[in-house]
């Protein structure tokens, strides 16, 4: 994996593209862009960590899913570790009070 260190001549801040693989529907390449460091430095430490996380295969790219769909999978994943009625009470208070308000923004 390969990873270049750019300037941005409008902002005069640093920033990393890093290629992360291939998509495996259409074959095109997938990269990752983070921007806003303030010295090379600071953008060759973060592309470093990125590249490192890619060779071990720990590297997961952000996804943006909205709170409900976050939330349910949470309370699949711990019907097994808590008590029924703990669950059923999370899951009231859960649609009754954050769903409404907070459950269609992004995460």
């Amino acid at each position: 994996m390969q990873g270049s260190i750019q300037k941005d001549k409008t902002t005069g801040k640093y920033y990393f593209i890093v290629d992360v693989g291939r998509d495996e529907l259409t074959g095109k390449r997938r990269r990752k862009k983070k921007r806003g460091f303030t010295t090379k430095k600071e953008a060759e430490k973060a592309l470093a960590i990125v590249l490192n996380e890619l060779n071990l295969g720990t590297f997961i790219e952000p996804q943006l899913i909205n709170l409900d769909s976050f939330i349910k999978e949470w309370f699949i994943e711990r019907q097994t570790q808590l008590a029924n009625s703990t669950i059923k009470n999370h899951k009231c208070l859960y649609r009754n009070h954050l769903k409404p308000k907070l459950g269609h923004y992004k995460l």
